[in-house]
């Protein structure tokens, strides 16, 4: 059984959610020694899963089909996440929807990364069956873990990984800051002011610091003593992952596509407005029973999304949709 697997990742995506999901895959079939290549045109392959939902890909899906070759799509991006993440969002999110709609229909199988994200997939009036899949844990972030000691120690450092934009929660980010102005708040991600979000039109204090794209961010993670994490939209959230896998304490937004693994006061805490994210900062750093449970089981939550498991989760896929 040969995968071609094929990102067409364009520019303003290559350091997000989607590159590091099929890095993740990459990953998942060296564990397990799949066979794969990385483009259609590039050798023989029994099936094509596509990661990226540009004209590229819809054009190979249906060429591969004209060549009776198993299609798989992954549902990374919805109409939902679009909208708050690129400053013309709203303005192109009905003729996105038609296209999702008929893009991901040309597939034989679609991944979605959550159950919150397939039920959207199905609004959008796609009948094709849908799995859901992890993108999983990035094994050497397992592996790196390094058991953090739990007191706190003034000043604390507070963290979030992601684009800078509204969608990902940028504002309450610093609205929390103000409420601490005696710890460090440092979010890493990409920053496009026009393209996503104008980081000069937030009223930022002094606490605050935008990192940008971090080549390790591993590192950045270790630096991190509370992961704060105000996302309105998801679809899974890779960070939370990486977060947890170095038992970081999680406190994230009260979303529907967390529900099921991510429960309030066992691996995290959970928030509907600001708030509880200024409450809720303020119990985890003073109640150390509560953090290391946090802390225990975040790591817990994160093992158990190993690739190493999402990769026999694929296969297992692969194989059935080849056996029928």
């Amino acid at each position: 059984m040969k995968i071609c697997l094929y990102p067409s990742i364009i520019q303003p995506m290559k350091m997000g959610g989607m590159k590091t999901a099929y890095e993740h895959k990459k990953q998942a079939f060296n564990l397990h020694h799949l066979d794969y290549s990385s483009h259609p045109l590039k050798g023989y392959f029994d099936i094509l899963h596509l990661e990226c939902p540009v004209p590229q890909s819809a054009f190979y899906a249906i060429w591969a089909k004209k060549k009776k070759k198993k299609i798989v799509i992954s549902t990374h991006v919805t109409v939902e996440d679009f909208i708050e993440t690129y400053s013309f969002g709203k303005k192109v999110s009905s003729f996105l929807r038609r296209y999702l709609s008929w893009y991901y229909s040309l597939a034989d199988l679609l991944i979605a990364p959550s159950e919150y994200t397939k039920n959207l997939i199905k609004n959008y009036g796609v009948n094709k069956p849908i799995e859901v899949v992890s993108n999983g844990v990035d094994p050497f972030f397992l592996n790196d873990f390094q058991k953090k000691n739990n007191k706190i120690d003034s000043p604390q450092v507070i963290g979030s990984v992601g684009y800078v934009t509204k969608r990902k929660g940028v504002i309450t980010f610093c609205t929390v800051a103000k409420a601490f102005p005696t710890y460090q708040f440092k979010w890493a991600g990409a920053i496009h002011d026009r393209l996503l979000f104008n980081v000069k039109s937030i009223d930022k204090p002094n606490n605050v610091e935008f990192l940008g794209f971090v080549e390790d961010i591993k590192k950045t993670y270790h630096s991190f003593d509370v992961f704060l994490f105000p996302s309105f939209e998801e679809n899974q959230g890779i960070a939370i992952l990486e977060a947890a896998s170095f038992g970081i304490p999680l406190i994230i937004r009260d979303l529907p596509v967390y529900n099921g693994w991510l429960v309030h006061e066992e691996n995290c805490l959970k928030c509907k407005n600001d708030a509880d994210f200024i409450n809720h900062l303020n119990v985890i750093t003073n109640d150390k029973k509560l953090r290391e449970k946090i802390s225990k089981n975040a790591r817990k939550l994160a093992e158990k999304n190993n690739l190493k498991l999402i990769g026999k989760q694929l296969i297992s896929l692969y194989e059935n949709m080849l056996n029928q």
